[in-house]
């Protein structure tokens, strides 16, 4: 997500005076539009993803980035205009939010819930089995996190591979969360 957002804003930056908003290597003439664009693929790409015949989990509180705190991560070069910025952060804001909606449709735990939250390290949430937030390690670098629900303080990282494709990287992460699990579920020999 972070590759794709740099490449888009080193179009829009180069296209001068010019506004155009490039999203998926398609140029749009305005913000809105390729908002839209993004919304509409990034939909696609959840719908396309295939149910589990069972969850592997009781429950998960996600935490995606506000559209605020998604400004933090979006690194500039020169002076971008306003209005470029807020398209990036938005745009990373839908990628990011649909992550959290990728594990909705997987169906890896049988309640998800989606939060926004702006702090490096959420609190505990002991009524959830799982809690999950994207660490924000400076600006365009921000890691997936996971822990268990009453205990944020033994979050492991979830391992994505930075790869060209959302697509890709959306798969990479259901399958880091679904791993996790399992090596959880095997370490206490147990199920959900």
């Amino acid at each position: 997500m972070a590759k794709f957002l740099f490449f888009a804003l080193m179009a829009m930056l180069l296209t001068g005076c010019a506004a155009e908003y490039t999203y998926n290597g398609k140029q749009y003439q305005s913000s809105n539009a390729a908002i839209q664009a993004a919304r509409t693929d990034i939909r696609g790409k959840i719908i396309a993803i295939p149910k589990l015949s069972k969850p592997l989990a009781e429950s998960a509180l996600v935490f995606v980035p506000s559209l605020e705190w998604c400004r933090q991560t979006v690194k500039t070069h020169g002076h971008p205009s306003g209005a470029i910025i807020s398209y990036v952060q938005s745009v990373q804001y839908y990628g990011f939010y649909g992550m959290a909606q990728a594990l909705q449709q997987r169906g890896v735990f049988k309640t998800t819930v989606i939060d926004e939250f702006s702090q490096r390290q959420p609190y505990a949430h002991p009524a959830y089995q799982y809690i999950i937030w994207l660490k924000l390690n400076g600006t365009d670098s921000a890691l997936w996190m996971i822990a268990p629900g009453d205990k944020p303080s033994a979050a492991q990282q979830l391992s994505i591979s930075p790869l060209d494709s959302a697509s890709d990287r959306v798969s990479d992460f259901v399958q880091s969360v679904e791993q996790y699990i399992r090596n959880a579920k095997s370490d206490n020999h147990g199920d959900y």
